[in-house]
């Protein structure tokens, strides 16, 4: 089970008020944070992304449910940007539910369930019929439990979403399975008391899990600047060295996981490997 960053401050959250924390009590503490990657102190750029999507989110508070995503090719950024936004949302909004739910497959997306059940945590969810799926939708549904913020990331095939076929809804373990003729895409609230944010590759299946609610938002690859910028954070380079510089992260299509690759190669091996170095390697390998 991935790491989680759990920030909760003077809670005893075995208080409860029929089947939900009293008010007082969700507004007088931090909320859980269940994110499992730490904030990137080098992230640089996608600043005109970030403003995007919290005008959208703004927007869209008057509405009865916000879903948004971010579309765009593997290692373009989507879910670097997501981890940022989310470290921002629990800065400002530290009263707002955020947490992070792989959704690759379908074990991946009930395990996320599972993970929010236990730490929020929900009563009856240790009982062996429990219905954990069901649970979390009726909590996170409840506006009494607050605001919350659900990123579902890598979910580049929404098939499985909405199939109504059966699938694990228990509590994740063989011997434990609840069947379910709903779809996993029913068990996503559509309150106005939170939003979902969605990384994907695909942009029919982010169409499809937005619906009627949300929007699209588009990620590209880096402009020149934040790509150099990006580079300089991860393997910094001089003034003599920003032509070999800017001439790699061009061939690297100012994509930020390969800029991150190159320079993690570079930093190791360095000075055995410079900056053209690289990039004479990399124009090897192409040619090849």
């Amino acid at each position: 089970m991935l790491r989680k960053f759990l920030v909760r401050k003077n809670v005893d959250c075995r208080v409860w008020q029929h089947g939900t924390l009293t008010n007082a009590l969700l507004l007088a503490t931090d909320a859980l944070f269940m994110v499992p990657f730490p904030r990137d102190n080098l992230f640089v750029g996608r600043e005109d992304i970030i403003a995007e999507i919290s005008m959208k989110r703004k927007q869209a508070a008057s509405r009865n449910h916000i879903r948004l995503a971010l579309v765009g090719l593997g290692g373009v950024g989507k879910s670097q940007v997501a981890i940022e936004y989310a470290h921002r949302i629990q800065q400002v909004e530290p009263h707002t539910l955020v947490v992070w739910i792989h959704g690759s497959n379908p074990t991946r997306f009930v395990q996320g369930y599972r993970d929010i059940a236990d730490n929020i945590p929900l009563p009856g969810r240790e009982d062996p019929k429990a219905d954990i799926l069901q649970l979390v939708y009726a909590w996170l549904s409840d506006r009494r439990n607050g605001q919350w913020l659900m990123i579902l990331d890598n979910a580049d095939d929404d098939g499985f979403f909405f199939t109504g076929d059966e699938h694990t809804a228990g509590t994740g373990q063989a011997s434990e399975i609840t069947s379910h003729k709903r779809p996993l895409e029913s068990f996503l609230p559509q309150t106005p008391n939170g939003a979902i944010f969605i990384t994907s590759r695909n942009k029919t299946a982010a169409i499809n899990l937005v619906g009627t609610h949300g929007s699209i938002v588009q990620v590209e690859p880096m402009n020149e600047e934040d790509a150099l910028a990006l580079l300089q954070t991860r393997a910094p380079f001089s003034e003599s060295s920003k032509a070999d510089a800017t001439a790699l992260v061009q061939a690297l299509e100012r994509i930020p996981l390969a800029i991150t690759h190159a320079a993690a190669y570079i930093k190791t091996r360095a000075p055995m490997t410079t900056m053209s170095g690289y990039l004479d390697l990399f124009r090897e390998s192409e040619a090849n």
